[in-house]
C-alpha cells in the first residue's frame, strides 16, 4: 500500500492551489480574498466561493469558482482509544492519522472532550463550520478512555499467550 501524503498547508491554500490547477492559473494566496464558501448544486460541485482580487495585485475583478467540500460522514466509524486525556487538539490529531487526511482545528465547531472513568466510551460530534473551506457536515467520534486491567488483560491471553500456548503444542521441539 502506497504512503498517502497528508497536506501541510492550510485549507485556503489547498483551494487556491487547486483553483491555480484546475484553471491554469498562478494566483498566489495574498493577491487574492476567498469568499465564504456557499452551499450549492452546480455541475457536480457542492460549494461555490468568490474569488476576488486583492488591493494593490496585479489582478481585478471576481470570480466564482465551484469545487467540493469533502463530506464528514464518509469517513465511516471513527474511534478512538487513549490511556492519558485528550485534548481537542489530540483527537482531531488522532482523527487525522486514522483516516489519513488534514483537520485544521478552525474548520470545526468547538466540542467538549468527554471526562470519562476508566472503561468509559464517550461520542464527540465533529461538525463542521458552515464557513469551512475543506470540510461539511458532521461525524461521530467514538472516544474510549483506558481498557479496564481486565480487558487488558482477556488481550495478552487471546493475542499472545494462546498463541504461544498453541504453537508449542503443535510444533514441539
Amino acid at each position: 500500500m502506497a504512503d498517502i501524503e497528508i497536506s501541510t498547508l492550510p485549507p485556503n491554500q489547498q483551494l487556491v492551489n487547486l483553483i491555480n490547477r484546475d484553471n491554469n492559473k498562478n494566483f498566489l494566496l495574498e493577491e487574492v480574498l476567498l469568499s465564504e464558501p456557499v452551499p450549492v448544486v452546480y455541475n457536480n460541485r457542492n460549494t461555490m466561493i468568490t474569488v476576488t482580487a486583492s488591493p494593490g495585485s496585479k489582478y481585478m475583478g471576481s470570480k466564482d469558482f465551484y469545487y467540493n467540500r469533502l463530506s464528514l460522514n464518509k469517513f465511516g466509524y471513527t474511534g478512538i482509544m487513549s490511556e492519558v486525556p485528550l485534548t481537542r487538539e489530540d483527537i482531531l490529531g488522532m482523527v487525522a492519522i486514522q483516516k489519513q487526511v488534514d483537520l485544521w482545528p478552525d474548520e470545526f465547531e468547538t466540542f467538549i472532550v468527554p471526562v470519562l472513568e476508566e472503561g468509559e466510551v464517550g461520542k464527540i460530534q465533529l461538525r463542521a463550520k458552515s464557513n469551512a473551506i475543506k470540510w461539511l457536515g458532521e461525524t461521530e467520534i467514538e472516544y474510549l478512555f483506558k481498557l479496564p486491567d481486565n480487558l487488558d488483560l482477556l488481550h495478552q491471553l487471546l493475542h499472545f499467550t494462546l498463541p504461544d500456548t498453541f504453537a508449542s503444542v503443535l510444533n514441539p521441539p
